[in-house]
């Protein structure tokens, strides 16, 4: 028996793992090819193919020892997500616990799991051994993350609590002293990042100087990072059809699942002259293209109204210039079974999150 299946023998010894999960885990890893993973440094651009070394064994193993590891901290509470939530998600293989380490100058960083649906992904990582001072804030020199062709945009950073008040030491630290780290990933090719391969390289740790220069770096290393994205493709999708008072759109199909929403509607291309200040405080001139009614959140069937949920939102038209196209991920997460209706903006709101119902489109989902 070599070191890693001594080290799934005891974990399945340790921990109450469930029948079917050890047998798909001995059925896939008797059909791995006899390789050793890749161990080469990358370095180059973002948004680059990368090989995954041991893909199989590492997504399986996000499964296996879901039972043996705590959610992210930073996670639960960013997704507000109950223990209820975190159970279905679990089920439906939408959440992952990869448990991969990587030590460099006594920090280690591990990859610690993934949310995944047909357009989202979000990633956590755990930094132990680092300490921060009062008025202090973490930052890496570079972090690089490459996945399929690229088709695909990012958002990533320090987790902090905002309630803690200000940005500072002690809203970046948790309890147990650790840090965490946030990927948001988002694309507009559906289906995109499940079973895509993942590369996430992390370089020097430090502490951010305040200018646009490399941090203070307190930790030297690359922290180097390969698994392959489970994920679940099961959504809720409403054919609607359904008119919005009378800007001229239509949505015609929504597809929602607890992290994200797609939507799609009819609304004729129609361009459109704005201004804008240039650097010389001079107005300028450009055409663009008007937009639909925005998305502005959910009602639930308890009468709750959610909005300024949207997060990392892409909008824009398909090929057919008749279809536009919106997409976003949410924070919160929602519960899906219990949203009553869509809302749409009537008008672009001040701030979205105190949005009045008076100002919004709704649009009932129908079982």
């Amino acid at each position: 028996m070599n070191r890693f299946e001594d080290m799934m023998e005891h974990l399945r010894n340790d921990t109450d793992i469930p029948e079917q999960v050890w047998t798909r885990y001995t059925e896939t890893v008797s059909g791995l090819p006899d390789r050793k993973p890749d161990t080469s440094s990358h370095r180059g651009l973002r948004k680059h193919l990368w090989p995954a070394a041991a893909a199989a064994v590492l997504a399986l193993g996000t499964v296996s020892a879901g039972a043996a590891i705590q959610w992210s901290h930073g996670l639960e509470k960013r997704l507000q997500v109950s223990s209820q939530q975190q159970q279905e998600m679990e089920a439906d293989h939408m959440t992952a616990f990869v448990d991969q380490a990587v030590t460099q100058n006594d920090v280690t960083i591990t990859a610690r799991q993934s949310i995944v649906d047909n357009y989202t992904a979000y990633l956590s990582f755990e930094i132990e051994g680092f300490s921060l001072k009062e008025g202090q804030v973490p930052e890496f020199s570079q972090v690089d993350f490459f996945a399929g062709d690229g088709n695909f945009s990012c958002s990533a950073g320090f987790y902090f609590d905002e309630t803690a008040g200000s940005e500072n030491h002690s809203s970046y630290t948790l309890e147990d002293g650790t840090l965490e780290y946030h990927v948001i990933m988002r694309s507009n090719e559906k289906g995109y990042f499940i079973g895509n391969s993942i590369h996430v390289e992390f370089h020097d740790l430090g502490i951010y100087t305040g200018k646009t220069t490399a941090p203070a770096v307190q930790a030297e290393g690359t922290w180097s990072f390969d698994w392959t994205l489970a994920g679940c493709g099961s959504i809720k999708t409403y054919s609607l059809q359904a008119s919005l008072g009378d800007s001229n759109a239509t949505v015609l199909e929504a597809e929602i699942s607890p992290i994200s929403i797609a939507l799609s509607y009819d609304f004729p291309y129609q361009e459109k002259m704005e201004s804008s200040l240039d650097e010389n405080g001079e107005e300028t001139f450009y055409q663009t293209f008007q937009d639909p009614p925005m998305f502005a959140g959910v009602r639930m069937k308890d009468g709750t109204v959610c909005t300024g949920i949207s997060s990392m939102a892409s909008m824009g038209y398909a090929e057919d210039p008749g279809v536009y196209l919106y997409s976003t991920a949410f924070k919160p997460a929602i519960e899906v079974n219990q949203v009553e209706s869509l809302l749409f903006y009537r008008n672009s709101p001040e701030n979205e999150s105190s949005c009045d119902e008076r100002n919004l489109y709704v649009v009932p989902l129908e079982e």
